[in-house]
Order: C-alpha cells, then structure tokens, then sequence
C-alpha cells in the first residue's frame, strides 16, 4: 500500500471514530431527559395514589399531611391526630404500587 492510501485510510478511520463519538454525544442527552420525565411521571403517578389513599377509607383523612416523590421515595410530613395514625399513614404509603421507601421524620403526632 502506497503512502498516499494509507494516509486516506487513516483519515478515514478517525473520521469514522469522531463521527461515532458524535453521534452517541447527541442521542446520550435525549435518552437522559427521557428517563427524567419518565421517573417524573412515575413520582408524580405514586403522589397521587398515595394521597388517594391516605383520603380513603382505610387512609388517615388528614387534610395536614404532605406528600412529594422523588425516585420512588416517598416523604410524607406534617400533623396527624397520635400515633396510630402515623403508623397508618406510613403503612398505606408502603403498600402503594412502586413505592420503595417512605420516610416520615417530618410527621408530627398532635397528642
């Protein structure tokens, strides 16, 4: 092989790798952000199944109870009634589909 070939073929390599690495640069954000709006969608399905729960009739039925999401854990804070409802508004919390940890130090028992 002459040298001007080489020097093509060369060229045409690290094309091909610049080229490459370009191409996984540009689809690697779009698949970050899906996934975000993907776990943000699945939080915000958890938010609402547990505050669901929580109004029913097997829930608390505190209107002082804050709910948020973040990656499948759910933090539940504010003010309920004693105790047992504390240990109810957590249970609920855990039984809800795609929950995988509840954290509760910010509920308050008002007795």
């Amino acid at each position: 092989m002459d040298r001007s070939r080489l020097t093509t073929a060369i060229a045409l390599v690290a094309l091909g790798c610049t080229a490459a690495a370009f191409a996984q640069q540009a689809t690697s954000p779009n698949a970050e952000m899906s996934a975000k709006v993907d776990r943000s969608i699945a939080d915000n399905r958890i938010t609402k199944s547990v505050k669901a729960e929580l109004a029913g009739p097997e829930g608390v039925g505190s209107t002082d109870l804050s709910v948020t999401t973040n990656d499948g854990v759910v933090t539940l804070a504010g003010s309920l009634d004693d105790r047992i409802a504390i240990k109810k508004a957590i249970a609920v919390a855990e039984g809800v589909a795609g929950v995988r940890i509840v954290r509760s130090a910010g509920l308050r028992s008002r007795d």
